[in-house]
């Protein structure tokens, strides 16, 4: 496990946003633009560019797309234990030690209790005290969004709002031309954020999902063409031996 306070400030110069009281393991990847609030615990995470995770969340085994909001206190893909077995404990597999002198021993007993993978699609806003389950591998499309306290135990459509446990699909936040639209622009592929900045007066309708599908297709995507890719955006991979990164576009 890797405490990043003592990388935190070179990370911010890449824009990415590492809170107090971060634990990183193995396997992580952060888009610039990305955020980590504090008290959070990550393994094997890929974070997109633009998304954030709140405070107290535990996740592991996920690919996180671009432009999600996470909210505080989730648990996505955490390991598994034995539910056929005499004990779900870890004890037999995980070769922690034992009485009298705690050694490390090990085990005949086998288990792979690694979660299984976790696909969040680009735009997903994830709300307060959510989890999803383990128990196979979930993917949660694009734009979709999830009620806080919801139990997530399949996949989740695009543009999808799903609640409850297990969590089922209440309604969609547009209609079905509407969605296929914005899937087939792929606008999460742009620097947003950097266009907004450079032209401040822009026409873009970004508040009116029919009127942006029109503007898109009648000279928009051309005028995002110079921020495509995300410009000037890196991935950084972090070294879990030393707690250092590597930098790469």
């Amino acid at each position: 496990m890797t405490d990043l306070s003592g990388v935190s400030r070179e990370l911010i110069k890449h824009g990415i946003t590492i809170g107090p009281d971060v634990l990183l393991m193995t396997h992580l990847k952060f888009e610039a633009g990305s955020s980590v609030y504090s008290e959070t615990v990550l393994k094997h995470v890929e974070l997109g560019a633009y998304s954030y995770i709140n405070m107290g969340g535990a996740i592991g085994n996920a690919k996180i797309g671009r432009y999600c909001s996470i909210g505080p206190h989730c648990s996505i893909g955490l390991d598994r234990h034995p539910m056929e077995w005499v004990s779900t404990s870890p004890f037999p597999y995980s070769n922690r030690g034992a009485a009298p002198d705690w050694r490390a021993f090990k085990s005949r007993f086998e288990f792979e209790g690694f979660p299984q993978p976790i696909s969040i699609g680009h735009d997903v806003w994830i709300g307060t005290r959510v989890v999803v389950a383990n128990s196979g591998p979930i993917s949660i499309g694009a734009g979709s969004i999830i009620a806080s306290g919801s139990v997530v135990t399949r996949d989740v459509p695009p543009y999808a709002i799903v609640a409850g446990a297990p969590a089922t699909v209440l309604r969609y936040r547009f209609d079905e031309a509407v969605r296929a639209a914005l899937l087939e622009t792929e606008w999460w592929e742009y620097d947003i954020p950097r266009y907004l900045r450079d032209n401040h007066e822009t026409a873009m309708p970004w508040d009116q999902p029919e009127r942006f599908i029109e503007w898109w297709r009648n000279g928009g995507k051309e005028t995002l063409a110079g921020y495509k890719g995300l410009g000037g955006v890196k991935m950084v991979e972090l070294n879990r031996t030393d707690g250092g990164f590597v930098l790469s576009n």
